[in-house]
């Protein structure tokens, strides 16, 4: 007997890492369930090996998806983008008042924002050394005196307490991020699935040798494996079937050997924004700050 004909076969590479540690959390259950542990089922060397490896993924995994920090640094964004909108909105309403000055003050400063406008579109970094350009030229002397004749003194300074929280929140992740487990999560993956199949090849040794009903317990274990495997081979499949879906109504069928998750999925290292997205240069020369490089953080 195989491997193929006694476990039903699952590739592991294609789950997402939340998925791919919820099967190992239910695999866990079945070996530990009441009157049976891997020791009854011949598998307790490999079976605690994959334990500890099972520990450090849900480590890594807790680190980088379930940070505290994270909403609020998305909120805050989203408010200082809004506030922005919104002046621009409440500026542009000043380009049709009685008063000519007040007109004459709302175009200069409509120059600057509409510069500025899509902030929202670029990263954390360039949003961030966009939003200081703006804010050092809403201050700067020769834009000042039009926020002070549309009397926006207020919501500028507003305004600037929103950047300032945001950057507070920033650096408090920052200092989240460093308390991270140092082992990457492709790394922390591969240990998994390497250990996930050691067990499993244990297991068809010991079937091939002394038959799947050798014992009461290592039959049970066989049954509840393949219960589960057959749902998450379903979970697959019907992931499959959605992209193939999109690639026909895109014209694409795409390559059948290709498809599925190659693995590659947040490992807190190289994803998010990869320097190649091109915006307008900011305006003006001045220093700008520089937030502590992290694409997971930094990237929206």
């Amino acid at each position: 007997m195989t491997l193929a004909l006694i476990f039903i076969l699952v590739q592991f590479r294609r789950l997402r890492h939340e998925t791919l540690a919820q099967f190992v959390k239910e695999f866990i259950a079945i070996v530990e369930k009441p009157n049976a542990g891997a020791g009854a089922i011949g598998i307790k060397s490999v079976f605690d090996v994959l334990k500890l490896k099972y520990e450090v993924m849900i480590a890594v995994l807790d680190a980088l998806f379930k940070s505290g920090i994270t909403a609020k640094l998305k909120e805050q964004d989203r408010f200082r983008d809004g506030f922005v909108h919104g002046l621009m909105i409440l500026i542009r309403s000043f380009l049709r008042h009685s008063d000519a000055t007040k007109r004459d003050a709302a175009t200069e400063l409509m120059i600057v924002f509409d510069h500025y406008k899509n902030l929202s579109r670029k990263t954390y970094n360039d949003e961030s050394a966009a939003m200081d350009d703006l804010i050092r030229e809403l201050k700067s002397a020769k834009f000042s005196v039009h926020v002070t004749t549309l009397g926006l003194g207020a919501l500028v300074a507003l305004l600037v307490e929103a950047n300032e929280k945001f950057f507070t929140l920033v650096n408090e992740r920052y200092e989240e991020e460093k308390q991270r487990p140092t082992v990457p999560m492709k790394e922390a993956r591969a240990e998994v699935e390497e250990a996930l199949h050691a067990v499993l090849n244990r297991a068809e040794a010991i079937a091939t040798l002394n038959g799947v009903d050798a014992t009461p317990e290592f039959a049970e274990f066989v049954k509840d494996y393949n219960l589960i495997a057959t749902r998450y081979k379903h979970l697959l499949a019907i992931e499959k079937g959605r992209r193939k879906a999109a690639a026909s109504n895109e014209g694409d069928e795409g390559n059948d050997e290709d498809e599925g998750y190659d693995g590659d999925e947040g490992d807190g290292e190289d994803e998010g924004y990869d320097g190649t997205r091109r915006f307008p240069a900011t305006r003006g020369t001045a220093t700008r700050r520089i937030l502590p490089r992290n694409d997971q953080v930094f990237s929206q």
